[in-house]
């Protein structure tokens, strides 16, 4: 009797294992308004609800020839959409970035700040390049200190040009260039980066500071729970999730074997 109850329990723990990732999956891929994933229009802000000033589109340009010429291809850009319907901002952030090819091809060194202003959220993602300089303690810093103040308020503009200078400082530090260097060239850009690694939120577990280890991650997503599942540790997270459900099952059958005696 001991062995077939146990042996109920670890079925259904392996039959949660594989449904865990699914479900996450599920969550992950919730088009909702927005299907389809918006395309460039070569500029390095693209601003598609007309908050974003000419002086701060031009100021952005101008860094990213910097960037460009200096930083071995890397570039900041940024999206400004009104919404994205119901799918998850750090998911239709990472897709645009994909898409767009940020960065240079082997360096990975791009970085997308995405804004939704009728959605009141925005996100944060740099390529696997720099990620030992936009670590997400960086990013989570950046959006509290940089774009808070200034988001919550509908100061779109202000937001973009405090965020995006802190981008650039930090990724003219991590290649030791002058981040106010003159600059001449193109308003577009041409992307060619891929391999996202970094990733920081502003309103989307914006206030919870994750440590570098995916384990950490892990639980803090269980303590956060609007990511919908955990991106970062992937199977890892299931596995420790199905160990516990397990873990349970066998105890409560444990206590009705225990009074059924």
């Amino acid at each position: 009797m001991k062995n077939r109850i146990k042996l109920i329990a670890l079925i259904l723990g392996i039959l949660i294992v594989f449904a865990f990732p699914l479900f996450g999956a599920n969550a992950g891929n919730d088009n909702g308004g927005a299907s389809t994933v918006v395309d460039s229009d070569g500029k390095y802000c693209d601003d598609r609800v007309g908050v974003i000033s000419d002086a701060t589109a031009a100021y952005i340009a101008d860094r990213n020839n910097n960037l460009e010429k200096n930083c071995k291809g890397a570039q900041i850009c940024v999206v400004v959409l009104d919404s994205i319907g119901s799918q998850r901002i750090e998911d239709y952030t990472s897709m645009v970035f994909e898409k767009w090819k940020i960065g240079r091809t082997g360096e990975n060194n791009g970085v997308l700040l995405l804004m939704a202003t009728d959605d009141s959220d925005y996100y944060i993602v740099a390529g696997s390049g720099l990620s030992s300089t936009l670590s997400t303690k960086t990013l989570s810093d950046i959006s509290r200190n940089a774009i808070e103040p200034y988001f919550g308020e509908k100061r779109y503009d202000e937001a973009v040009m405090a965020a995006f200078k802190r981008l650039n400082e930090a990724v003219c530090k991590h290649y030791n260039v002058d981040p106010f260097a003159s600059a001449s060239g193109s308003d577009f850009f041409s992307g060619g980066g891929s391999g996202i690694i970094g990733t920081g939120s502003g309103l989307s577990c914006a206030e919870i500071e994750l440590s570098t280890s995916p384990m950490l991650d892990c639980a803090s997503c269980l303590f956060c729970g609007s990511c919908g599942g955990c991106a970062s540790c992937g199977s890892i997270g299931s596995l420790i999730f199905g160990f516990i459900v397990v873990y349970v099952i066998l105890q409560v059958l444990k206590y009705i074997g225990r009074g059924k005696s």
